[in-house]
């Protein structure tokens, strides 16, 4: 158990490995050296911390007693167990926010005014609306925690969600989004040319991306017992996040519907895998050239050639490979699909999609036809002699 800081001469920043029992994973942390080694020791200490809050079982505080809001909260993290990548984010809201404003509180004496300091002291340094919401949710569920535990008699802010609702609307900026970054038609098409040529073990996966906007981990995860080719359908059921295979983002699943050209793609590789009943089959439909399931540092490595070489010679705007999510839903929307139904496909909200994606429903075109006067209602309004008396 521990963390170590390396350098990643690949992508050119400072990464931190963490080492936590019998997992591991890599945190990104940027340029400088002694940033990433002050992280590894931070998260070395907080992984013994919370070694030790394991062992002792529960929280231990006293009737009556203060409620000390960072050790509630480190033995809130201790105890749940999430994906790597919710992890790291949750990590993240609980050093650099919730501990640094909460951690000498006494949480029976919270309300909605710390609340309300708390969201506007984040605004004003510049964070967003979504890492301030969150960060309070995460309160929220150590909250709740606490009165589960009998800890807490109830908790002390019910509304703990709405009060940052309340403060953004003060922050316009804090909720401002810029537009997905979403390639035309035209350009992906490029994109998919070029990956055939230069990247062609590739270059399946990368059409599979485009075809359906879908997330990098349900690419990865995707096995070809949850493929129906007969009624074109993919059932997005798993995820692999951090190398660990788990369920969808928000733990749901869905179905997603197949294109001419992904149809044809999946029926290729299943009779170059020899595959006669592919959807009876639990291995993976995406493998590396190895013919291992696809690791994601590769996957992106393999991307950037490709965006790389696209930019340069085709002057495609050289996008990430996520880029192809907001591709399919702003492509979708933009040719008139009802966004309830963009929403469901992807596996997002309808809140989502109209707040990020507004800017591909506004070039909608609509027939307007239906609010034209009728032609038996044109003679009465031509002038005051055919007025109805």
């Amino acid at each position: 158990m521990g963390a170590k800081a390396y350098w990643n001469a690949q992508r050119g920043k400072w990464y931190v490995r963490v080492y936590d029992e019998d997992r591991d994973w890599k945190q990104p942390v940027g340029l400088d050296r002694a940033e990433a080694e002050a992280v590894a020791a931070e998260i070395e200490r907080d992984l013994a911390r919370q070694r030790e809050e394991r062992l002792s079982g529960r929280i231990g505080f006293e009737t009556g007693k203060p409620v000390g809001g960072e050790r509630a909260i480190r033995w809130w993290a201790a105890n749940y167990k999430f994906k790597k990548s919710t992890a790291a984010t949750n990590r993240s809201a609980i050093e650099h926010h919730l501990v640094p404003f909460f951690g000498d509180m006494d949480l029976r004496r919270l309300t909605h005014l710390d609340v309300r300091r708390f969201a506007e002291s984040r605004f004003e340094s510049g964070k967003s609306e979504s890492t301030v919401v969150n960060a309070l949710s995460l309160l929220r569920r150590v909250l709740n925690l606490l009165v589960e535990e009998r800890v807490l008699d109830s908790n002390p802010v019910p509304k703990i969600m709405k009060v940052a609702t309340e403060v953004a609307r003060a922050f316009p900026s804090a909720g401002q989004r810029g537009n997905r970054d979403a390639w035309s038609a035209e350009e992906a098409w490029v994109l998919m040319n070029v990956a055939r040529e230069r990247e062609p073990a590739w270059a399946p996966v990368f059409l599979f991306y485009f075809q359906t906007g879908a997330r990098l981990g349900e690419g990865i995860g995707l096995r070809w017992d949850a493929v129906n080719l007969a009624d074109r359908a993919i059932h997005i059921r798993a995820a692999v996040s951090g190398g660990e295979e788990g369920l969808p983002k928000w733990g749901k699943d869905r179905m997603v519907p197949v294109t001419a050209e992904l149809h044809d793609e999946l029926t290729r590789l299943a009779a170059e895998r020899q595959l006669a009943r592919p959807w009876t089959s639990p291995e993976y439909v995406f493998l590396s050239p190895h013919g291992k399931r696809l690791d994601k540092d590769n996957l992106e490595r393999a991307w950037n050639r490709v965006r790389t070489f696209a930019h340069a010679r085709h002057a495609v705007r050289p996008f990430s490979l996520h880029s192809f999510r907001h591709t399919w839903v702003s492509t979708m929307l933009g040719a008139g699909e009802d966004p309830q139904w963009v929403a469901k496909c992807i596996g997002d909200s309808l809140e989502v999609i109209y707040k990020h994606y507004s800017h591909a429903i506004a070039k909608q075109r609509r027939d307007l036809t239906a609010l034209n006067r009728p032609a038996s209602s044109r003679d009465a309004s031509a002038g005051p002699s055919a007025r109805v008396r």
